[in-house]
């Protein structure tokens, strides 16, 4: 069954990359829903903390089952009985992770760092299919692109300082979703940056830039990663109030080498180009 191999895949994440002991992990961990006059349901995965009180509740999906507030809902529901403090929906392309606010007990977006603290930095090397899986890279990506990718998807996913979360951003003019897991960086207050690598429906990679100032998106910068290998110019363009502008960014990334600079520098230069003048 498609829902079981994506149970035994992230099962396998849990074990091998998550450091999680196996023997507190339960699977089709049974469930007593009291809002449905104490059924018994069976919860996919239950991770257990050391004192084996639940950590984690993990649903999984099929890979044709899209991933929306519905299923959220279904484990939101499960977790009254369980109440652990993170869940994670999946259904083995798209991951979700939340956290249950101590305060409202609502459930809202987390950092996947939080849930897994024992993945540390270099201790896992994830290969380029695992991006592509998850949407993060195109398939169809040139190899030179994809070779830079292999470094910098990682190095992307350790910057500091930053904030990592989930960005319900609807679709671009073209009508990609642009959904997805984006770092938010503090430029100068008010203004933020979020900043996500994609997969296109090309099977391509591209990069997404939102402007954020004192809480309002002021506009979407797209990179197309193909255009800057070609060096061919205006390789970005800039959704905004105005309208649209074409912005030359051949120069920013060398394909032919990798540098952690490459991506230190990222928000920056993406920040100076945005704030050209129009």
């Amino acid at each position: 069954m498609p829902e079981e191999r994506v149970r035994l895949q992230i099962l396998e994440f849990l074990l091998h990359e998550a450091r999680w002991p196996a023997a507190r992990i339960g699977c089709e961990a049974a469930v007593r829903d009291n809002a449905q006059t104490g059924n018994t349901l069976r919860a996919d995965l239950v991770c257990y903390d050391r004192n084996f009180k639940p950590a984690i509740l993990v649903e999984c999906k099929a890979p044709d089952i899209r991933i929306t507030g519905k299923t959220a809902y279904q484990i939101a529901g499960y977790n009254r009985t369980v109440k652990a403090p993170f869940l994670y929906l999946t259904n083995g392309v798209r991951d979700m992770f939340f956290k249950i606010d101590g305060e409202t007990g609502n459930a809202v977006f987390a950092d996947p760092a939080e849930m897994f603290p024992d993945i540390k930095e270099g201790s896992v090397s994830k290969p380029l299919n695992w991006f592509v899986e998850r949407g993060f890279a195109g398939e169809k990506t040139s190899p030179p692109i994809k070779d830079w990718l292999t470094h910098a998807l990682p190095e992307f996913g350790k910057l500091s300082s930053v904030e990592t979360r989930y960005l319900d951003l609807g679709e671009t003019p073209d009508g990609e979703s642009i959904d997805n897991y984006y770092k938010i960086v503090n430029i100068s207050d008010p203004k933020k940056l979020a900043i996500a690598f994609r997969a296109t429906h090309l099977g391509e990679t591209k990069i997404n830039a939102v402007l954020n100032e004192s809480g309002t998106n002021k506009g979407l910068l797209e990179i197309n990663l193909e255009l800057i290998l070609k060096q061919l110019p205006y390789s970005a363009i800039h959704y905004y109030s105005k309208g649209t502008r074409k912005i030359d960014m051949a120069d920013l990334f060398d394909f032919s080498t990798f540098t952690k600079d490459q991506i230190q520098e990222l928000p920056r230069r993406i920040n100076e180009r945005l704030s050209e003048e129009k």
